[in-house]
């Protein structure tokens, strides 16, 4: 994070010792361990990684429980509420879905709505945080996009991705599952998830780089591996033949 968001470094401020015990007891179980890192080190101010609509201070997430506008759970914890005044979606952990020293996190209004409300997001907080920093930073600002899905018939979508990228030259900056794929070198980057309910074997990918023939080399050298890559859009998007 430190490396990628400009500003990041000055700017992020660590909640305090007290509204983290607090969350804790509200939660009624230890913390996973990287919202108890995430809480130190991002808990009062994100910087430059806030969200427009998402509070996920440890403060104002501890006087929504303390005033009754949120209910504790025994099994999802609110860790970033949504102030959209028209459809508001707040995230929490599934504490009962930890992974790798995190949790899952999905959006709903409450922790009382029915299980077809509940939007799984990610298998963990370190990767939606981590793909979104990379998508924002990086793939948003390449002169060259390209998004589409790629497709396997085994489900093990990154055991082929992961090696194939590798080859090409990228490193994975954070560690992910199988849900989400963070792949980056200094002129192109990949970012690809599903949610952890969706499909196996498909996910949505993004990816950014110089021009439009380097990201078709990457693309072919994808799918020479048995990943069925399928593009829906060029950003910005090609010229025709006839132009």
């Amino acid at each position: 994070m430190l490396r990628i968001v400009p500003g990041l470094a000055t700017a992020w401020r660590g909640a305090a010792p007290a509204d983290i015990e607090r969350l804790e007891a509200i939660a009624g179980r230890a913390l996973p361990p990287v919202y108890r890192w995430f809480q130190e080190r991002l808990g009062a101010s994100m910087g430059p990684m806030a969200y427009p609509t998402l509070d996920f201070s440890a403060a104002a997430i501890v006087s929504l429980y303390t005033s009754g506008r949120m209910q504790p759970h025994p099994r999802y914890l609110l860790i970033a509420y949504d102030d959209d005044d028209i459809t508001p979606a707040h995230y929490f952990y599934d504490l009962d879905r930890p992974a790798r020293d995190d949790a899952l996190v999905l959006r709903m209004l409450t922790p009382h709505d029915e299980p077809h409300e509940q939007l799984e997001q990610f298998e963990t907080l370190r990767e939606m945080l981590a793909w979104g920093e990379l998508w924002t930073q990086r793939v948003e600002h390449a002169p060259q996009r390209l998004r589409g899905s790629f497709r396997v018939p085994d489900a093990d979508l990154h055991g082929r991705l992961g090696p194939a990228l590798r080859q090409l030259g990228f490193d994975t900056p954070v560690e992910s599952g199988a849900f989400c794929g963070l792949y980056e070198r200094a002129d192109a980057v990949l970012v690809c998830s599903s949610a952890p309910d969706a499909e196996p074997g498909v996910q949505s990918f993004n990816l950014g780089g110089t021009d439009a023939g380097q990201l078709a080399r990457i693309s072919s050298a994808i799918a020479d591996v048995g990943i069925e890559v399928t593009p829906s859009a060029w950003l910005p998007p090609l010229p025709t033949s006839a132009e």
